[in-house]
């Protein structure tokens, strides 16, 4: 229900305005019918007759209705003098709530599409959600093997590097310690392109 305060009380406004008679409204308050009744029939000034305006139209109390055809205001409970007049203003209404069906039902039908859409969506993420639990899984699995692998593949590099330490070692103390033993070892790194002191590939390269 409407209600406004006025020097400190409380007035509802369907009381006093729920039959007002079609009127018309101004953008500019003072060409407006409507604020013209309300502050005649309320005795107030146009600030407070805009506030009940704004007040009674508003969709969640409806004193007053907007007549879509003729462009006017009226109570929510008036009616037209005449018969004909009233059965023209019912049918407007029913045309008036046919058209808001139609909206309704178009605002539904997109709606519907949206929810499909989004539930499409979702089925795909869940699918792929799916597809990365399975992946991760198969890796879970093959993980204890792959570290075998690397602490098998670590040993082999560690015992190739002792090989190549000790026979280094060998060399050098079968070839000796004068100048002859860097020239020979020198045609060692070039023949076998290793380097048996450090226990290391040799930098040179392989002689044709």
């Amino acid at each position: 229900m409407a209600y406004i305060y006025i020097d400190g009380k409380t007035t509802t406004l369907r009381a006093q305005f729920s039959s007002m008679p079609p009127m018309t409204h101004n953008p500019n308050p003072e060409d407006s019918d409507v604020l013209a009744h309300i502050m005649e029939t309320m005795d107030v000034p146009m600030e407070v007759a805009q506030k009940a305006f704004n007040s009674m139209r508003n969709p969640s109390s409806r004193v007053l209705i907007y007549d879509r055809v003729h462009a006017v205001w009226h109570g929510c409970e008036w009616l037209p003098d005449t018969e004909k007049d009233a059965d023209l203003m019912m049918n407007r209404k029913l045309g008036e709530i046919k058209k808001d069906i139609q909206r309704d039902k178009t605002w539904t039908r997109k709606r519907e599409k949206e929810i499909k859409k989004l539930n499409e969506d979702m089925d795909e993420i869940y699918a792929r959600v799916d597809a990365i639990n399975a992946t991760m899984a198969e890796w879970k699995n093959l993980l204890p093997n792959l570290e075998k692998a690397i602490a098998e593949i670590r040993q082999e590099v560690k015992a190739i590097s002792d090989l190549k330490a000790e026979v280094g070692s060998k060399y050098r103390f079968l070839i000796g310690s004068d100048e002859l033993q860097d020239e020979r070892l020198a045609v060692l790194e070039k023949r076998l392109g290793i380097d048996y002191l450090a226990g290391t590939p040799a930098d040179s390269t392989q002689p044709n």
